[in-house]
């Protein structure tokens, strides 16, 4: 016990000064991406990108032609800081947050349609999306608060994080539901947890189905396999099957630069993930853990 607690306190003090550094452009001065996301098919990706240029875009990458869609950019000298969230609906349907409202957009048509309105206090605050399985829903990560929307008629509900506690990522399972991993703050700080929520019901802790073979996950993604997610602890990207308890380490995890965002092919067969330190490159995996071609914008 004495030793996860030591890895957990580690784990805090890296990731304080991980997301103070990597995820603010006006200290790294780098291109970096701040959210991205797979299509269906696998073949094409979008993503949130902060600019060296202090310029903030949507862009998508074609996978087979390798060329790179702009959708639309703001200046980040004159504009108020924009939203993070992005997310594939369909192979050529991406959800994105523009002018307080959720809409749709359309790769090949270019066009735009709005699904709902944000009330005020909600706008440009999102830092991840997360589209149900079913497609008609979508949970929004905000920094303090999750929501969930009907795509249809906008928010239906909401939970407010715990005063100090940090969300990683969101995902959402095959079952509509969302999991996400927390670092809590206040008496319970630098403890990592597991959680998930069905847009309305109290949320419910799984730390416990975790951590009995991986130690102080920090970091999980739902696959279209409901038993079957992806978790990050510091030592290593593990596939784990939660009905048999069965955990196998894909890589290893670097804690120079440890894994900050994973996302899932719809087959199962391939990860992507961001690292903290080298956010300007999306890397792959299978699910034998062999390495796969690196994503560049």
């Amino acid at each position: 016990m004495k030793s996860i607690v030591i890895k957990a306190v580690l784990i805090g003090c890296l990731f304080a000064s991980m997301f103070a550094k990597a995820q603010n452009p006006f200290i790294t001065r780098a291109d970096i991406i701040a959210n991205f996301d797979i299509s269906p098919n696998n073949q094409q990706v979008c993503c949130k990108w902060w600019g060296r240029d202090d310029m903030f875009k949507t862009r998508v990458k074609n996978l087979s032609t390798q060329k790179i869609l702009d959708i639309d950019s703001v200046n980040l000298k004159i504009t108020t800081m924009p939203s993070e969230g992005i997310s594939f609906l369909s192979d050529n349907l991406i959800l994105l947050e523009k002018s307080g409202a959720i809409f749709s957009y359309d790769i090949k048509s270019h066009e735009y349609s709005k699904l709902f309105d944000l009330p005020g206090l909600w706008r440009n605050s999102f830092r991840s999306f997360a589209v149900t399985e079913d497609k008609k829903g979508i949970y929004l990560l905000a920094y303090r608060n999750i929501y969930y929307a009907n795509l249809q008629s906008g928010i239906r509900d909401s939970i407010c994080l715990p005063k100090g506690a940090f969300v990683t990522d969101i995902s959402a399972t095959a079952n509509n539901q969302l999991i996400y991993g927390t670092r809590e703050g206040g008496k319970d700080k630098n403890r990592y947890y597991i959680w998930s929520w069905d847009g309305r019901s109290p949320t419910v802790n799984l730390t416990d189905q975790f951590s009995k073979l991986i130690k102080v996950p920090y970091l999980v993604e739902a696959t279209s396999n409901s038993d079957l997610y992806i978790v990050a602890n510091t030592e290593g990207i593990y596939r784990f099957d939660i009905s048999t308890q069965k955990a196998t380490k894909l890589i290893d995890n670097d804690k120079e630069d440890p894994v900050i965002m994973i996302r899932v092919s719809a087959d199962n067969k391939t990860i992507y993930y961001l690292t903290a330190f080298h956010r300007a490159v999306i890397e792959t995996v299978d699910m034998d853990g062999r390495r796969g071609e690196a994503i560049l914008f």
